[in-house]
């Protein structure tokens, strides 16, 4: 309260010391392991729920139709083995997608503001929607 006329004590040491953060930053290493460790089980864990249930894809399940991301896997294993030809294929926007998980993993240790990165972020989502569209009118158009 502004005015009260309450001093505080500091025990006379001339000012209270800044308490010292014990927490992890969030670039160190061991964060990142570890984000990506959780990020990975979930991901394991999301594929095994799908693979048990029957279901290949969630959006296809419930509309009939292919999703956006629909061929990222098989295309990022095909990119891993350097088929570029099979990873285009399967999705033309797999390789923008994986550059988005990696930056959302790792947007800390890029340490860009974050209107920079929702700027990314959203430029990254019209461009795999722009390839979605287009693929889905080329398959319209056969």
């Amino acid at each position: 309260m502004r005015g009260s006329g309450i001093k505080h004590n500091n025990g006379g040491k001339g000012g209270a010391k800044p308490a010292e953060n014990k927490k992890a930053e969030p670039g160190r290493p061991g964060n990142i392991i570890l984000r990506h460790l959780i990020f990975a089980a979930a991901f394991i864990a999301c594929m095994l729920a799908l693979h048990f249930s029957g279901i290949a894809c969630p959006i296809r399940f419930i509309t009939s139709e292919p999703c956006p991301a629909c061929g990222v896997t098989r295309s990022l294993l095909a990119l891993l083995r350097l088929d570029f030809a099979a990873a285009a294929y399967y999705n033309p926007a797999s390789p923008l997608i994986a550059v988005l998980l990696l930056c959302g993993l790792h947007h800390n240790a890029l340490k860009l503001n974050s209107g920079a990165m929702t700027a990314f972020y959203v430029l990254g989502l019209i461009c795999v929607l722009a390839s979605y569209l287009i693929r889905r009118c080329l398959m319209l158009a056969v």
